[in-house]
């Protein structure tokens, strides 16, 4: 199979075409919901900000030295446990979040694929009820990833790119499990991997406009974004079925 991004992203412009509007919406409550998540690291940096200062101002007065030493010593001791398990919690949590809510835009966006006609907001909210599906997915590909990710480091990013699809068949296939899916994803990969990476890269342009435009750009290229992706997922799934990769039975558990 030919991976035409070309033709992927001119398509998605088309199915989009007069149903921006519920798309459009999805896309400022999904970015809107991330954009909270950036508040403890705002926070860390004000910390770090004010941590500086009053070094410098306690240098100014020439505080007993033992004792300034001392009082550092536990400040930054302390620093480091919250910025550590603070950032990895942070971090485990968005991800979790970030995977419902991509799944839930998920069943409204193929939904859209599939058909011309306008799809309602329910579609949306209806992809909630793979909450459970969703966050164990995400918590199955986190520790596959990172295993890889302790063996090398180029090993783990490539297993990014090849459970990228899990989403995807969660929202698409109801009965499939979690841990099906990422296998599945795996499999329908296999061969198109590089071409993921040079389609996410094709929209490192719009992602450096619309950083200029303080994120409101987002909300645009969201809905462009993953159309694309889908009309590619949908090509390789419907590949690995002709080539007999898997079978429609693997996707119906």
């Amino acid at each position: 199979m030919y991976f035409d991004r070309r033709k992927y992203k001119q398509f998605s412009l088309k199915q989009l075409q007069g149903r921006w509007g519920y798309a459009i919406l999805i896309s400022f409550i999904i970015t809107l919901v991330s954009s909270i998540f950036d508040i403890p690291q705002l926070i860390r940096i004000y910390s770090e900000t004010f941590r500086i200062t009053a070094e410098t101002y306690s240098q100014a007065l020439q505080t007993t030295e033992s004792l300034q030493d001392l009082y550092y010593e536990l400040y930054n001791r302390l620093n480091e446990i919250r910025n550590t398990y603070g950032s990895f919690f942070e971090q485990l949590l968005r991800g979790a979040i970030d995977a419902v809510l991509i799944v839930a835009a998920l069943n409204f966006f193929i939904k859209m694929s599939k058909t011309p006609e306008k799809i309602s907001l329910s579609a949306f909210l209806e992809g909630f009820a793979d909450w459970w599906r969703a966050l164990l997915a995400f918590l199955w590909k986190y520790l596959w990833i990172h295993i890889w990710m302790l063996l090398f480091i180029i090993p783990g990013i490539v297993k990014i790119f090849a459970y990228s699809q899990t989403e995807y068949l969660l929202a698409e296939y109801k009965n499939l499990s979690p841990t099906k899916a990422v296998k599945i994803s795996n499999i329908i990969t296999r061969g198109y991997k590089w071409e993921i990476f040079v389609m996410a890269l094709s929209f490192l342009g719009w992602e450096i406009l619309c950083a200029f435009s303080f994120g409101i750009g987002y909300i645009f290229l969201l809905p462009y974004r993953k159309m694309t992706y889908i009309n590619a997922y949908h090509a390789m799934l419907k590949d690995a079925v002709e080539c007999g990769k898997i079978s429609m039975e693997d996707l119906y558990e």
